[in-house]
């Protein structure tokens, strides 16, 4: 379960003027569900999804996974979680150019010593499989469509079978064709793999095929009924 607590975030500029992005957000995400976070450009969209992600830390309150605050965690433990237990989709895939498509899903097993080599490719294979692409696991990421690098992105998120999948506007570089194939992926894997599931996104399109949809505004989240 993700459990958000009174969290704010704020950044001072050089003329020591604060800027408040994030207003104690309240959240709680039980484990397998899916949530769609939508607001404006500038909302805070991006931000929240980073202290969530262990990316960033709060200026105030608390980011809690399965009774564990994210605060009180050291960086080192910090990048062990972002490791193991989460996986992150952004709007650009950041797919290494010069390796091939097997080489950049197997990046993020390189950081875990205790991984073993041959299990990690056989499961690389596997997911590459059921999103259609393991004919092009030796191609490099030119060779690919945009639609097909975001594929490629989605599985080297779940190599380290993580618990958390966090997907920043997924879709916001792809046509709709491609953009409703990635919605349906991530549903897809949302549910048959029971990994929770949290976008953010400007798409309502892709907001309405979550469990839950939450609007960030004025650096509030409110029900998208409200």
């Amino acid at each position: 379960m993700l459990k958000l607590i009174n969290v704010s975030k704020s950044y001072e500029s050089a003329a020591d003027i604060r800027e408040d992005v994030l207003t104690d957000i309240n959240l709680k995400v039980e484990k397998g569900k899916s949530l769609a976070i939508i607001g404006p450009s500038g909302s805070g969209k991006s931000t929240l999804l980073n202290l969530i992600g262990a990316l960033d830390r709060p200026t105030a309150g608390s980011v809690i996974i399965d009774g564990t605050d994210l605060a009180s965690q050291t960086d080192t433990q910090l990048a062990a979680i972002r490791n193991k237990r989460i996986g992150f989709v952004f709007q650009l895939h950041h797919l290494l150019p010069q390796c091939s498509v097997l080489e950049n899903i197997l990046l993020p097993t390189l950081a875990d010593k205790s991984s073993q080599a041959d299990d990690c490719k056989q499961r690389a294979m596997d997911l590459l499989e059921q999103v259609d692409l393991k004919n092009k696991m030796l191609h490099r990421p030119s060779q690919l469509s945009g639609g097909q690098r975001q594929r490629v992105a989605v599985v080297r998120a779940l190599i380290n079978e993580p618990d958390f999948l966090l997907a920043d506007e997924p879709t916001g570089s792809l046509d709709k064709n491609n953009s409703e194939n990635i919605a349906k992926l991530l549903i897809d894997i949302n549910q048959r793999q029971n990994v929770t599931l949290i976008v953010v996104t400007h798409s309502t399109q892709l907001a309405e095929h979550m469990d839950e949809m939450l609007m960030l505004i004025n650096g509030k989240l409110k029900n998208i009924t409200e």
